[in-house]
C-alpha cells in the first residue's frame, strides 16, 4: 500500500474517490440481486419449480442465495422441500426431487430433522435418530446407495 504524500485535500480526495464511485456505478447493474429476493429482510420466496429442468433449477436458486440440492440424477423436478410462496432466510437448503426412477441416497451431514423426514416421506423409508442434536452427523445408508422402499435408515444427530 503506498502511503499518499500529498495532503488530504478536497481535491486530492476527489480524485481518489471519484473514479472509485464511477466504477462501482458501473458495478450497480452486475451486482443486482434477483427480483424474488427481499434485500432488506435477507428473505427469497420460493417458487414452484415442479416440472422444470433440475439444473436450471440449481443454477437459478444459486443465483438467489439459496442452497439447493438435487435428490436424483433425472432431469425434471418432481417435488420440492418448501412449498411455493415461502419465504426463506438466505443460504437456506431446499430438496429438490427428480423424476429419476433410482432412489439414491444423498449426504445428508448437516440436515435438520425436517428435510430428513421430507426425504424419508418421499423415498418410504423409516427413520431412527440417535443422540440429541439438531443436525445430522452420520447415516446408516452409505451415500450414493440405492434406497428400497420399507427400507431403515438411522441417524446420528449432533451439533
Amino acid at each position: 500500500v503506498k502511503i499518499p504524500t500529498e495532503s488530504w485535500t478536497l481535491k486530492y480526495i476527489a480524485r481518489v474517490a471519484n473514479p472509485l464511485l464511477t466504477s462501482a456505478e458501473a458495478m450497480k447493474n452486475d451486482l443486482s440481486v434477483s427480483a424474488d429476493t427481499d434485500t432488506k429482510a435477507g428473505k427469497v420466496t420460493i417458487e414452484n419449480y415442479k416440472g422444470k429442468d433440475s439444473g436450471d433449477t440449481a443454477d437459478s436458486l444459486r443465483r438467489t442465495v439459496l442452497s439447493p440440492v438435487i435428490i436424483g440424477t433425472g432431469a425434471k423436478v418432481t417435488a420440492q422441500s418448501i412449498a411455493e410462496g415461502e419465504k426463506v432466510s438466505a443460504n437456506s437448503r431446499i430438496l429438490l426431487l427428480t423424476n429419476d426412477k433410482d432412489q439414491v441416497m444423498p449426504d445428508m451431514y448437516d440436515w435438520s430433522k425436517k428435510e430428513v423426514e421430507q426425504l424419508a416421506n418421499w423415498f418410504g423409508i423409516k427413520v431412527t435418530y440417535e443422540g440429541s442434536g439438531n443436525k445430522v452427523l452420520t447415516q446408516s445408508i452409505e451415500t450414493s446407495t440405492n434406497v428400497k422402499k420399507g427400507q431403515t435408515l438411522t441417524v446420528k444427530m449432533g451439533n
